[in-house]
């Protein structure tokens, strides 16, 4: 069983419909406060869904804010919508979508459940702290965020959705779930060549027309002046879904990591000790390094399905 939560959010698009197009069976995707507030996160994914003609399977709106703390979202990213301007105009006939039962969901499943969570681990850390015993359904957690070998994107030391909720990243991580951690360290240099994917400009189908949105409208494009055959982005969501599609493009490392709930400037830090010095046992595979070629030439492929 496959449950994608996420804060779409112009990279969790783009990871999405990367997933979709290898053909793989997802059973629930959740949403979750982030990039935006939850409602426009809810919104996104819905409407991300039905361009892509994934009407069947099911959906469910997460919780609105972290455990403890205000969100921190990432307007300046990712626009007002969280799409770059692409779902800047409203859409009124959505659907309200019921609430996630994460604790039900995890019991009732019949067989072993992975998670690829691309937002804030608030969904899963509320429903670890609330029902332990369900971490014996989940066979393993593919989180986007953590820095352990890089500095932070949001704070010196710490990921963006790491820092957004670190009592439930905390919970997850000493949960005894398996846990692996694409973070910075490989998202950084994770850097897609836009011109393979120029196809897009001229593309008319609606998901062809709003990849071509996250690819002019990106915030490392604008910050270089404009679109050029040179351009590169950066999908940070996407690597999850390369490391679920590929491991072998990616180089690995079993560690202890810690997650910092209380720290003035390390608040949200993913502490891997790689000396030893806590002696606490391995709990999470930290992605090191990434093959960016194998990477970039995964991605852009199953993107171009959309043309």
């Amino acid at each position: 069983m496959l449950i994608v939560d996420t804060d779409p959010g112009t990279d969790d698009a783009a990871a999405i419909m990367t997933l979709l197009a290898s053909g793989t069976k997802v059973d629930a995707f959740v949403s979750v406060y982030g990039n935006v507030p939850e409602h426009k996160t809810t919104s996104n994914l819905q409407r991300l869904l039905d361009i892509v003609g994934e009407t069947n399977t099911a959906r469910y709106r997460g919780t609105h804010r972290p455990m403890y703390g205000e969100q921190v979202a990432a307007k300046h990213i990712h626009g007002e919508d969280g799409m770059s301007g692409a779902f800047a105009e409203p859409r009124h006939d959505l659907p309200e979508l019921p609430r996630v039962n994460y604790v039900s969901m995890l019991r009732e499943a019949t067989e072993p459940v992975t998670i690829i969570a691309l937002g804030p681990l608030t969904n899963i850390g509320s429903a670890l702290a609330a029902a332990p015993d369900v971490v014996d359904k989940i066979e393993r957690i593919i989180f986007m965020g953590g820095a352990v070998l890089t500095y932070g994107n949001e704070t010196a030391a710490a990921s963006f959705n790491a820092v957004n909720d670190p009592t439930a990243a905390a919970i997850v991580y000493d949960s005894g779930v398996s846990i692996a951690q694409v973070g910075l360290d490989v998202c950084r240099p994770a850097e897609i060549p836009i011109k393979p994917l120029l196809p897009f400009r001229d593309s008319t189908t609606p998901a062809g027309q709003l990849i071509w949105t996250l690819l002019n409208e990106h915030f490392l494009v604008k910050r270089a002046g404009g679109l050029t055959e040179d351009s590169v982005i950066r999908f940070n969501d996407a690597p999850c879904v390369a490391y679920f599609l590929h491991p072998e493009l990616f180089r690995t490392e079993r560690l202890p990591v810690m997650i910092e709930t209380e720290g003035r400037y390390t608040r949200g830090a993913t502490v891997a000790d790689f000396p030893g010095y806590t002696g606490r046992e391995p709990n999470t595979d930290v992605l090191l390094e990434i093959d960016v070629d194998g990477y970039a030439a995964l991605i852009s492929d199953l993107l171009l399905t959309y043309l």
